[in-house]
């Protein structure tokens, strides 16, 4: 009895450590939210509440929102870990509109009161049916603006190859997918996640978040290829940001599907072949792939952009063989050391391009059978969000933690080092434009090379 109860003592007091330990490091890795202009949600009509986080831009683009969706297995933070890695602060600096989306299950995205709990009972089918419409009716009840710009990484891009093949394509005017596969090569990190789903395949959710937060803090950069970052296109800190706040739990049901894609090597559903449908698709398209993706190989990337119908489209491949700094990864896409000067660029040209093009015909009434999406402010079931819809402030934590969280040695050197390295980035750009180069219009700019024209670019 007494051998029992020590037990229970030390696994309680474990216990008591993990919590602790995951709330301090949560705190101190906390990315800031204070660009995020407001919080507002969409309305399903089966019951869901859908954040829409809007960093708002300025009036002359006011009627060209660009909606940023994440992927499998991540949050609105794919978007916007940190300023030096932000791609929504970095269209908002352009002037455009920015909405960063969550899908239904993630982050600040809840079942209403009146409905009932999540209970993992949803499928690829009800993010593209349901969410992805609602989010766009949304947006552009909430703007005016009679179509939206898409950006999806990895299942966010997954998300437009399907519905631009429908009627919902008529209120998107251009289109990004970003490390999004098509045909499912059987890369090793997709073989590992089909075997897993087979031991594992009779829970409703892959808990990943208690795991990501307790080792966030053991992260170290290591400068090798990681499964879904190349180690050596990252900082660390970052990592440790993305796996404390960026990495959330997935839904087995979305995960099996993903697995069927992944033997079948289709992206399929039992009523519909989106792979043959996308010579259908007649949206702007553009396509970032990585050369170091283990999700999403860039030679893959080239097969989807063979087969897409767009008379406007567009290919781009991220590595050294094409001139850029280093290998891209999964991740690193949006949030690697480079972004600002190589990736984010090419997406702010591409969506101001788009803005000059018509717009697409208005939407047949026969098409609007449902009513659109009401935009509510983020007060609704309780929400810590405040009565204006802002976001709260950033919780900190008290006593001697606070003091840590604040003065911490290697904060402060870590923090040093960060800001050094932006002083040299815009010492390099006001250069730039001293003789009369445009930074961000090219990620050649900097080096003083003008840009270069791939045979896989192709518009």
């Amino acid at each position: 009895m007494l051998y029992f109860g020590l037990v229970l003592i030390g696994v309680a007091s474990l216990g008591f450590l993990v919590a602790i330990h995951v709330t301090f490091w949560r705190a101190y890795y906390k990315p800031d939210e204070s660009a995020v202009d407001q919080v507002l949600y969409a309305r399903t009509q089966d019951g869901w509440r859908l954040a829409m986080h809007r960093y708002r831009g300025n009036a002359e683009r006011a009627s060209q929102p660009v909606i940023l969706c994440h992927g499998i297995g991540a949050n609105r933070y794919t978007f916007d870990l940190g300023p030096q890695v932000s791609l929504a602060r970095f269209l908002q600096r352009h002037g455009w509109d920015v909405w960063v989306v969550e899908l239904r299950g993630v982050g600040r995205s809840k079942r209403m009161a009146s409905h009932s709990r999540a209970h993992w009972d949803w499928d690829f089918s009800d993010y593209l049916d349901k969410d992805v419409p609602t989010l766009i009716d949304a947006v552009c009840a909430a703007t005016g603006a009679p179509a939206v710009h898409w950006v999806g990484h990895s299942l966010g891009g997954i998300l437009m190859y399907a519905h631009l093949q429908g009627e919902g394509a008529l209120k998107v005017r251009s289109a990004t997918a970003i490390g999004s596969p098509g045909f499912f090569e059987p890369t090793p990190i997709l073989k590992s996640t089909t075997a897993a789903l087979r031991f594992a395949g009779w829970l409703p959710v892959f808990k990943l978040t208690w795991l990501t937060w307790l080792f966030a803090p053991f992260y170290v950069g290591l400068r090798v290829p990681l499964i879904l970052i190349n180690g050596a296109n990252i900082d660390g800190i970052i990592v440790r940001r993305a796996m404390s706040h960026l990495v959330t739990d997935v839904c087995v049901s979305v995960a099996r599907t993903i697995a069927h894609w992944v033997r079948e090597q289709k992206l399929t559903q039992p009523d519909r072949d989106y792979q043959r449908g996308l010579a259908s698709i007649r949206t702007p398209m553009m396509l970032i792939f990585g050369d170091a993706d283990a999700v999403a190989p860039s030679e893959e990337g080239v097969r989807i952009f063979d087969r897409l119908g767009s008379e406007t489209r567009l290919f781009h491949a991220l590595g050294q063989r094409h001139g850029f700094t280093e290998d891209y990864g999964h991740g690193d896409l949006l949030f690697g050391r480079h972004v600002r000067t190589e990736c984010f660029p090419l997406i702010e040209n591409w969506l101001a391009t788009r803005a000059k093009d018509a717009l697409p015909p208005p939407m047949p009434d026969t098409v609007l059978d449902e009513p659109v999406a009401d935009v509510v402010p983020a007060t609704l079931d309780g929400d810590a969000d405040g009565a204006d819809g802002t976001l709260p402030p950033v919780p900190t934590l008290p006593g001697p933690f606070g003091l840590l969280n604040r003065y911490s040695p290697f904060r402060r050197a870590r923090w040093k080092e960060v800001r050094e390295q932006f002083r040299g980035r815009e010492a390099a750009e006001r250069e730039a434009r001293a003789k009369g180069i445009d930074p961000t219009a090219s990620r050649f700019a900097l080096r003083g090379r003008p840009p270069r024209r791939y045979p896989e670019s192709k518009r």
